[in-house]
């Protein structure tokens, strides 16, 4: 068995979103043509998606109401969690997944309000 390490890069654009991905020097979203995507690949990219929502589920049980969507292998995260540890977990869990090229982070951290002490 092999297995390669691959190094992510990251680059927030102006809309604030996150691209990961493997490192290169322009690190943009991959065209689709230029990853061999083929236009079937609908059927993978709807496994990567329920892979994703297992992991999800099983290792980030708290990361609940997210919108998860996959096209040509690069996963699109979005909604909202309570702290930047849980963010870097979604990502990190996506990344991770077989089949994931990339990762488009559109998380919003929105931290829970704490309660007021009693008097």
């Amino acid at each position: 068995m092999r297995i390669d390490t691959v190094v992510m890069a990251c680059v927030v654009s102006a809309a604030g979103s996150t691209w990961l991905g493997p490192a290169r020097a322009d690190a943009a979203a991959p065209d689709p043509a230029a990853t061999g995507a083929a236009p079937d690949r609908n059927a993978d990219d709807a496994a990567i998606t329920v892979q994703v929502q297992r992991q999800l589920a099983t290792a980030a049980p708290a990361a609940t109401h997210l919108e998860l969507s996959t096209r040509n292998g690069i996963v699109t995260v979005a909604g909202r969690v309570d702290s930047e540890a849980m963010r870097q977990r979604v990502v990190s869990l996506a990344v991770a997944t077989d089949g994931v090229i990339g990762v488009n982070d559109q998380l919003v951290v929105v931290p829970r309000p704490t309660a007021a002490p009693a008097r």
